[in-house]
């Protein structure tokens, strides 16, 4: 026998349904409503003494530190865009007005504080007290030429490598083979790695680098005599925590011919940590 369905029944679960599809809409609405609005202060900040940001000039780049050498540049600067500017360093009458400004210090050392007076628009809408005045203040160290943190010898790898190795960095005062001359300096070895060469003059001293607090520069490219230039590396390295070196460089691959541009070159990243 064949069945029907009730049609008054099939009416009230439609009914049924879509009361439950107005109720869930009705629903969704409303929590959208009560989302919290975005907070126009949540991105907003008032300069603190870490803002001061710090930069040593090390041959072609600038490093950022609070361990500077004597006779490196060194700048200070703020991201924040100010209508007046005034520096000053403790233990100086000079001041500066400029967003930038930089300084060598030729002999003196210590510690030293710098000091910005900013003046800016007043951000009152999120800070009522704010009257657009700020006086930063940031401590530098100053290291005299030949005391620098890098020197040392750390034990790593290239990044995705597991040979160990030891890049040493020194300073060193090197005479020549034959006793005519003396060269005062910092010198890296394993620069690339294997690179101990200083050249037919002098002996086993590694490549001189350019030195700053924490960080340095190998600019030791040469296309006459690659032996002795250990395949011209360029070289960037840094102190992290004055315990982790790493050193981003490349050098002439002299397996391939030469161009115009010279040999194309090999990158590698050492990572090594200070030896005992």
């Amino acid at each position: 026998m064949q069945k029907f369905s009730n049609p008054l029944k099939t009416m009230r679960l439609h009914s049924f349904l879509w009361c439950i599809l107005c109720i869930c809409t009705l629903a969704l609405y409303s929590c959208k409503g009560n989302e919290p609005k975005p907070n126009p202060c949540e991105a907003e900040k008032l300069p603190t003494n870490s803002d001061i940001k710090i930069e040593e000039s090390i041959l072609f780049n600038k490093f950022e530190t609070d361990t500077v050498m004597t006779s490196n540049r060194i700048s200070f600067s703020v991201p924040e865009k100010y209508t007046s500017y005034e520096w000053r360093l403790l233990g100086s009458s000079q001041r500066w007005t400029t967003p930038e400004f930089g300084i060598v210090f030729l002999s003196d050392i210590g510690t030293y504080e710098v000091t910005l007076i900013g003046k800016r628009a007043p951000k009152t809408a999120c800070f009522p007290t704010d009257d657009g005045i700020d006086t930063l203040k940031r401590k530098f160290v100053v290291l005299p030429h030949e005391t620098s943190p890098i020197i040392g010898a750390f034990e790593g790898t290239h990044e995705g490598e597991t040979e160990k190795f030891t890049v040493t960095i020194a300073y060193d005062k090197v005479v020549s083979y034959d006793g005519s001359s003396i060269f005062e300096g910092y010198h890296i070895k394993n620069i690339n790695k294997g690179c101990v060469l200083g050249g037919p003059i002098y002996p086993n001293v590694g490549l001189r680098l350019h030195h700053g607090g924490n960080a340095f520069e190998l600019n030791h490219v040469s296309t006459v005599d690659v032996q002795y230039s250990c395949f011209g590396p360029l070289a960037k390295g840094y102190l992290v925590n004055n315990n982790k070196l790493v050193v981003e460089y490349t050098y002439a691959d002299h397996t391939k011919p030469f161009t115009a541009q010279g040999y194309p070159r090999i990158a590698k990243k050492f990572i090594g940590y200070r030896k005992p």
